[in-house]
This record gives C-alpha cells, sequence and structure tokens, in this order.
C-alpha cells in the first residue's frame, strides 16, 4: 500500500517503505497515504529531493503518537527521561525473543509524552500468546526498572501509563484469558465498569488479586534482572540518548552488540 502511494513521489537511497510499514502496522490505507503525503511535505520543508527515512519516521511519528512539540526540558529532566526510555528499549531487547527496537526517542511528542520507544517484531499478528504479553509486560516494567536501579529508588511520575498498561495486560491474563488457570480456574471476571468491582466471592477475588500482583512482580523481577545484567548498555544507551535525542534501529544494535553481557 505504501508502495502504492508512494509511486508518484521520489524517495531517497534511505528510504526504507519496509520498515515504515512495520512502524505503521495496523493503520489504514488512508492513513498511509497521509504519511506518504507528510513525508514529501516534510521534505520539501528541509529543502530536500527526495524523501528520505527521516522524513517517513516523523510522518509515522504524527500519524501514531502526535507529532514533535518545541518544549524546553531542563537537562536533568532529560536524564531521567533518557534513562525512562532506554529502559523500555533494553527490557525488549533482553528478553531474546527476536524484538528489535525501532526507534527511542526523549523529544517530546503529541499531547504529553516526553518521549518514546518502539518495539517491534516486524509482524502485525491478529493474536497474542501469553509469552507475547509477558513479554510486553516486562517492556513496559523496564522503565520503572530503569529508573529504581539509576536513581536508588527516587522513581518518576513519568511511570503512570506504563504501570496502567501492564496492570491492564495482567488483569487480561488472570480475569479473562485462562493464562493462569491453574492458580484461579478458567472463569471469566466481568467487573463493572463503573465500580471496578466484579460478582465473585471476597475469596476468590483475594485470589484474582493475588495472581494479578503476581504478574506484575514477576514481569518486573525480570526487567530488573536484563537490566542490571546489561548495566552498562543502559548508561551508554542514555547517553547517548541525552546526546543525540534520538536513535534509529541500527544505532540501537549497536549499542546493544557492544555493551551486553553475553
Amino acid at each position: 500500500i505504501l508502495q502504492i502511494h508512494a509511486a508518484g513521489s521520489r524517495l531517497g537511497p534511505d528510504a526504507d517503505l519496509r520498515l515504515t510499514a512495520q512502524r505503521s502496522s495496523g493503520l489504514s490505507g488512508a492513513y498511509m497515504k497521509g504519511i506518504i503525503n507528510d513525508a514529501a511535505f516534510f521534505a520539501a520543508r528541509r529543502n530536500a529531493r527526495a524523501i528520505g527515512q527521516e522524513d517517513l519516521d516523523h510522518a509515522v511519528d504524527k500519524h501514531t503518537i502526535g507529532g514533535e512539540r518545541s518544549t524546553f526540558i531542563a537537562p536533568e529532566i532529560k536524564r531521567k527521561v533518557a534513562v525512562h526510555e532506554s529502559g523500555h528499549t533494553l527490557a525488549a531487547l533482553g528478553l531474546g525473543r527476536g524484538l528489535r527496537v525501532n526507534k527511542v526517542t526523549i523529544i517530546p511528542h503529541g499531547s504529553g509524552a516526553l518521549g518514546f520507544a518502539e518495539p517491534s517484531d516486524g509482524e502485525d499478528k491478529p493474536l497474542h500468546t501469553k509469552s507475547e504479553l509477558e513479554d510486553q509486560l516486562v517492556t513496559l516494567l523496564g522503565s520503572l526498572a530503569a529508573e529504581d536501579m539509576i536513581f536508588g529508588g527516587d522513581t518518576t511520575t513519568g511511570v503512570s501509563n506504563d504501570l496502567e498498561r501492564a496492570t491492564h495486560i495482567a488483569e487480561l491474563m488472570v480475569e479473562r484469558l485462562g493464562m493462569r488457570r491453574d492458580k484461579v480456574g478458567l472463569r471469566v471476571v466481568q467487573r463493572d465498569p463503573r465500580t471496578g468491582t466484579s460478582p465473585v466471592s471476597e475469596e476468590s477475588s483475594r485470589a484474582i488479586d493475588a495472581e494479578v500482583k503476581l504478574v506484575l512482580d514477576e514481569g518486573f523481577a525480570k526487567a530488573r534482572k536484563i537490566l542490571s545484567d546489561n548495566r552498562a548498555a543502559l548508561i551508554a544507551l542514555s547517553d547517548a540518548l541525552v546526546d543525540k535525542e534520538t536513535l534509529g534501529r541500527d544505532e540501537i544494535d549497536a549499542i546493544w552488540e557492544k555493551y551486553r553481557t553475553r
């Protein structure tokens, strides 16, 4: 679809439509057309004769998490965001399941994001396995593990959304997907959307809550071990982010290969 929409545009030698397709996985054809149009605009704005990968990346960002925001970030906050996003990045790479990180940045985007990391296995999947959900959870909790390690427990409010999303995954696994059936059985728990309460017994509710907590604790312990084993990589990636603000897949992989624990 991207190739069709890009047929009338001049692409530079570094423009990678396959990578762009991976980064925009799940978007409709109309969004794909918008990505090419916006990439052409970004190229024209920098007086380039052809669309480069930088332009395509900016266009994907605009259609997924929002465009870049021109906001002054104090150096100490910049360092904290760099550690936070490096935690996501290395937790994903350290899982050893073929995940790669297409991009990591500490440039603010959209309405509130101070940065983001973009792990991907290169596929758009209609179904996810238990191990894939566990990997998502570990990657989300990598931010808290990194902040906890580097700042001695003085973590930031930036982990709020990560914890919310990780909790949602854990609740899905326990309450709706039967992925912890050895502890809580197969019954699907329907919570009241207004109150968050469920019609199960108090004893069952305690067992479910304990299992959700265990899923989160296991994910956090795994993220922390990955980052503890690869502390040098965490520091090197954080330093590189503070210096360059945005790193692509090849730059991320190079740091990981140089500093990771064998």
